[in-house]
């Protein structure tokens, strides 16, 4: 039940506080499954993919997994979206028709619709949404027209079997598991740290009070 909140992006870049409340969020929320709702912040591409290229090569290195396990699906799930679902539509703003350095590992797939729109962000409206949801469902329509098995559903199916061990190498499947879980539970201590290392200062704690010029002058 509940919404479970999850702020994408290298949160150490963030103020303390920020990091504080982002962390006590995602820790108060993890367990809900009722729906999710992604907040990119201090968020990129490029970072993001050079975080999960660091992860795995951790992992080679202290021997958690082997080189020959390395491929898309597991560099996939390395990223700061890998406990969200693929990504089916994407919706770019303000008329530019580039992605600006912004899930441009999950955008590449087949199976991603893009709409780009006119309305800047501030004027992003409901019609525009409905329109964008329009153009997915249409373009859907047209591309299973084309091919009957829709790219974003063979895709989606197929790599967990064919990319995680579906060969029958079953030591290869559970050392992708144990450094998987090895990343969630560092994942997890480390918002822990934040959320106790930043606490608010205590209202016992003497404050400093600015006096105003006039008041030095008449003191």
């Amino acid at each position: 039940m509940g919404v479970c909140v999850r702020v994408i992006g290298d949160i150490t870049m963030l103020p303390t506080r920020i990091q504080r409340i982002a962390s006590e969020m995602m820790l108060k929320t993890r367990h809900n499954t009722r729906l999710f709702l992604n907040i990119c912040m201090a968020y990129g591409g490029q970072n993001e993919l050079t975080d999960a290229a660091e992860r795995i090569r951790l992992g080679v290195r202290d021997k958690v997994i082997h080189p020959s396990d390395v491929n898309p699906d597991l560099l996939s799930q390395c990223l700061y979206t890998g406990h969200s679902r693929p990504l089916d539509l994407f919706i770019r703003s303000s008329g530019e028709v580039r992605l600006s350095d912004f899930l441009v590992w999950q955008a590449a797939h087949s199976g991603v619709v893009h709409k780009f729109v006119e309305s800047y962000w501030p004027n992003f409206s409901l019609w525009d949404l409905l329109g964008a949801i329009l153009h997915y469902q249409l373009t859907l329509l047209q591309m299973s027209r084309l091919n009957p098995s829709s790219p974003y559903q063979a895709t989606a199916s197929s790599s967990g079997s064919a990319r995680r061990g579906g060969v029958g190498d079953k030591h290869r499947t559970l050392r992708i598991r144990r450094f998987l879980s090895q990343l969630d539970r560092s994942h997890w201590a480390d918002l822990e740290k934040r959320s106790l290392s930043f606490q608010a200062p205590s209202n016992t704690e003497p404050r400093i009070t600015q006096r105003s010029v006039g008041d030095s002058l008449l003191s």
